[in-house]
């Protein structure tokens, strides 16, 4: 089974209505689609953290939709797993 090693915001804002609701959306998806890519990887969040030199808690709240990402901390996070990161303003 392979699975998209792609973040594309375009999609993950499709079909949501207000700001706020986007910027939450976002927040659930971007979690779910971190984790969801550390478990395929076999990785914990403390091999995530050592090897994105992001500290372990601050991948547990990406995880778990308490915090947002910086644009920086996104990128260490997503080549730290092998992935990309595509973002679109429109």
């Amino acid at each position: 089974m392979s699975i998209e090693k792609t973040f594309n915001m375009d999609e993950m804002l499709n079909d949501i209505g207000d700001i706020h609701g986007k910027e939450l959306q976002l927040k659930l998806q971007l979690s779910a689609k971190i984790k969801e890519i550390r478990k395929n990887n076999k990785m914990t969040q403390v091999k995530l953290a050592e090897l994105s030199n992001v500290p372990t808690k601050t991948i547990s709240y990406l995880e778990n939709g308490k915090n947002f990402p910086s644009i920086p901390t996104l990128l260490r996070i997503t080549e730290s797993m092998g992935a990309t990161l595509k973002i679109s303003i429109r």
